[in-house]
This record gives structure tokens, sequence and C-alpha cells, in this order.
């Protein structure tokens, strides 16, 4: 969907997961629109890294990690959104490890720290949202069937 809250979170597209499951993050972001939070993807973020940093490219994944900062960082710094969101769970570990990754880096390291602590699974938005998205689904007429939930 379009972006059209005012609540507003930023999605990494990656590089692996849109070949082989892309429909994952647009799920996410119809949970999420349902919930009133819009999810955009910013031009200028790519792989998050992990790749490269299991291959032993620590600078490549450095090299990542700062693009993806420079792609999220106005709207980080302009306080437009509340959260990073994964759908891919080693992005998430991967993009949580940027304070660290960039510790020794003076023009990232506080970036690289504060993009960490914004970044959250889609299985912690959801939680956060519980009482919203159980008024949600109680509104349906359907009847209710058991669902099963296993977050990475």
């Amino acid at each position: 969907p379009a972006p059209r809250h005012a609540r507003r979170v930023i999605a990494l597209a990656g590089c692996a997961q849109p070949a082989m499951a892309p429909s994952i993050n647009a799920a996410a972001a119809r949970v999420l629109d349902a919930l009133g939070i819009s999810m955009v993807e910013l031009p200028g973020a790519g792989c998050c890294g992990a790749v490269r940093f299991h291959l032993d490219d620590a600078e490549g994944a450095r090299a990542d990690a700062r693009r993806n900062i420079d792609a999220w960082w106005p709207d980080i710094e302009a306080g437009r959104i509340e959260a990073i969101v994964m759908t891919a769970s080693g992005c998430g570990v991967q993009v949580r490890d940027y304070g660290h990754l960039l510790q020794h880096d003076p023009a990232y390291a506080e970036r690289g720290r504060r993009v960490a602590e914004l970044t959250r699974d889609i299985a912690e938005v959801v939680l956060a949202e519980g009482e919203a998205l159980r008024a949600r689904l109680a509104a349906r007429a359907q009847p209710r069937e058991p669902l099963a939930w296993h977050a990475p």
C-alpha cells in the first residue's frame, strides 16, 4: 500500500529475499497498513551486509552498513520513522549489529548504534500492536480458527 499514515517504519528490501520470497515485505506492509502504520523501502538501501560478513569480508559488510545508514539517516534524523522493520531474520541480526560493526568508525559509530536501536523484527512490531490487531480480528464476521506463529 502507498504510505498514508502518520506512523511510519522503514523496511529493507535486501538482496536475497526479493529473489527467494518477494511477497514477504508486501504482506508485512499490508498487515502494518491495517494497523495504521506505513512501511516504506527507501532508495539507496540494499544488502544488509550479512552475506559479505559471513564470507569474511568485514570491510564489505561495513560498506553495506554505511550505504544503508546513508539511505535511512535523513528520515531517522528528521524523526519521520519510528522503527526499521526487518522481515528477514538474518538481516535483522546483521542490522542490529551495526553499532558494533562500525564502533571504530568516527563518522558512523553513533549512527550505527542508533540504527541498531531502531531495528525491530516484524514479529516484535506485531506483538507491540497486539491490542489493535486483536480488535481488527475480532471485528471480522468469520469464525475464529487456530493460528500458529513461528517467530525466527
